[in-house]
């Protein structure tokens, strides 16, 4: 089996998607945390559709994509961003830990209420702790971070369940040829 390669058009979509993610994180709004969901959740299905449409050799990279990036979307996003599974999610406690360090102003943000920011010992920096009140009109949001977070997560954990599969597949390969034998899985096959 020949070893997956990155292409020139491949890394410029890397970067691209890298460039959007951190702007998006930089400057959370709704918007771009519905654009970020929207984009994790095109790209599980068009997971999925490729894993009924192409070959045996690239089957098990769309496997591994699809299981891997549907899990992580359902357990961080799926139930909702205060749910018990998404506030016990570590990677959850880390996007609160980068809250404040990522946003432009930090301070300008109407906080919400968040069951994440547990994971802190900060939960006295919320402004309902100080007695500020909440406006549902803020510009830049707490959810539509980690709505952008989570997506972006999504997007890495797939792709790397993706290469998970891939390596597994060509770890049975290996596996179940004789030595000497030339190997016939892996072929596209029609």
């Amino acid at each position: 089996m020949r070893r997956s390669r990155l292409t020139i058009a491949g890394s410029m979509g890397l970067v691209g998607f890298a460039a959007v993610c951190f702007y998006a994180l930089k400057y959370p709004s709704r918007l771009l945390g519905n654009l970020a969901f929207s984009a994790a959740l095109a790209a599980l299905v068009l997971g999925l559709v490729a894993l009924a449409i192409v070959g045996a050799r690239s089957r098990p990279f769309w496997k591994g994509f699809s299981i891997v990036g549907w899990a992580y979307l359902i357990a961080s996003l799926g139930m909702g961003p205060d749910s018990e599974m998404c506030s016990g999610l570590v990677t959850t406690g880390l996007l609160d830990l980068a809250y404040d360090r990522i946003v432009a102003n930090p301070e300008s943000v109407v906080m919400f209420p968040r069951k994440w920011k547990q994971w802190t010992d900060q939960a006295s920096d919320f402004p309902f702790a100080r007695g500020k009140e909440s406006s549902m009109h803020s510009i830049f949001s707490p959810w539509a971070f980690l709505q952008v977070g989570h997506s972006a997560l999504t997007a890495v954990f797939a792709t790397l369940g993706g290469f998970l599969g891939l390596a597994l597949a060509r770890r049975r390969e290996t596996a179940e040829v004789p030595p000497g034998q030339p190997s016939t899985r892996g072929a596209d096959h029609p």
